[in-house]
C-alpha cells in the first residue's frame, strides 16, 4: 500500500496466488519485464518511460473520445485546445512544458487516470459552462484526476469550470486559482499545496477530504458554499483569509494543525499542542 514496485525481470504465477498492491500502490513494468497477467491481477500499472512512445499534440482536439494508453507520453506543443465535445483520457504520461498551454473549453474534458503521471510546467485553463439562446446549457470544462494518477503542477492552472479529484494525488507546487465561477471537488485522494505552491480560492470548494497545506492558501470567496478542511502540515504554511461569505448553514472552513509532526531530538512526534479553528460566514 502506498508504494511503487518496479519489475524488470520475470514474474510468474504460483498456483493459487495473485499479487496485490492496494490503496495508492503502483506497479511499474520495466523494459525487460516478463509478467504473467494472471499473476498481478487488477493492479494499477505504469510503463517504464524507457519503453514509452512520445507524441506531440497541438492545435484543436476534435469532438469525440480519445484515449491515450499507458505506453504513450503526450507532450503539448504551444497550445492544445480541447474543443466542445472532446473527451481526452491520459493513462500514460502528460507533459505540459513551460510556455505551453492546454485550454479545456466548455463541454470538453481532460481525465488523468490509472497510474498516469502529469507534469504541468506550463498553463492549463479550464473554461466555464454557459447558456445558449435555445436555453440549453453547455457544461463546464472538466479537468479530472482519478484512480492512482499523479498530477504535479509547477506552472499555472486557472479553473473557471471544474477541477475534480476523485482519487490519486494532485500536488500544487505552482499557482492554482479557482475563480469566482470555478469549482474544486475533492471526493478522495490527496490534494497537496506544496511549499512553493499557492492555491487561491475565489469560487467553490466541495471537499470531503482535507487539503494538506505546506505552502499558501488564499481564500477570497463568496461562493465557498460547502466549506472544507485545511491540514497545516508545516510551520511555514499560511492560510490568508481576505473574504469568506456564504449562505446560512455553511459548514465553514476548518484550519487545523493536528496532523503536523514535530521533530524533537531527531525524532518525529505528534503535535502535542494541536489547534483547530473554524471560520464561518457571519449570519
Amino acid at each position: 500500500k502506498g508504494v511503487t514496485l518496479t519489475i524488470d525481470g520475470k514474474v510468474a504465477q504460483a498456483q493459487g496466488s495473485t499479487a496485490k498492491i492496494s490503496g495508492d500502490g503502483v506497479l511499474v513494468i520495466g523494459s525487460n519485464a516478463q509478467v504473467a497477467a494472471a499473476a498481478i491481477g487488477a493492479i494499477s500499472q505504469r510503463v517504464s518511460e524507457s519503453v514509452m512512445e512520445d507524441q506531440g499534440v497541438t492545435g484543436t482536439a476534435s469532438e469525440g473520445t480519445t484515449a491515450y494508453p499507458k505506453e504513450q507520453i503526450i507532450t503539448v506543443i504551444d497550445t492544445w485546445t480541447l474543443g466542445k465535445g472532446s473527451e481526452i483520457t491520459i493513462e500514460g504520461k502528460l507533459v505540459v512544458p513551460e510556455g505551453c498551454k492546454i485550454v479545456i473549453q466548455a463541454g470538453a474534458s481532460l481525465t488523468i487516470k490509472g497510474a498516469a503521471i502529469a507534469e504541468i510546467d506550463g498553463d492549463i485553463v479550464v473554461e466555464a459552462g454557459y447558456e445558449v439562446q435555445s436555453k440549453a446549457s453547455v457544461d463546464d470544462g472538466m479537468f479530472i484526476v482519478k484512480n492512482n494518477a499523479e498530477v504535479s503542477v509547477a506552472g499555472n492552472v486557472q479553473v473557471d469550470g471544474t477541477l475534480e479529484l476523485t482519487d490519486g494525488k494532485l500536488v500544487m507546487d505552482g499557482a492554482v486559482t479557482i475563480t469566482e465561477d470555478g469549482v474544486f471537488k475533492i471526493t478522495a485522494g490527496k490534494a497537496i499545496v506544496a511549499e512553493n505552491g499557492v492555491l487561491t480560492v475565489e469560487g467553490t470548494v466541495k471537499a470531503s477530504k482535507a487539503i494538506s497545506n505546506y505552502g499558501q492558501i488564499i481564500i477570497d470567496s463568496e461562493e465557498a458554499s460547502n466549506g472544507f478542511t485545511i491540514d497545516q502540515m508545516a510551520s511555514g504554511a499560511v492560510v490568508d483569509v481576505i473574504s469568506f461569505t456564504g449562505n446560512q448553514g455553511n459548514t465553514g472552513v476548518v484550519v487545523t494543525d493536528e496532523n503536523l509532526t514535530i521533530t524533537y531530538q531527531k525524532q518525529e512526534k505528534e503535535n502535542p499542542n494541536a489547534n483547530t479553528i473554524t471560520l464561518k460566514p457571519v449570519e
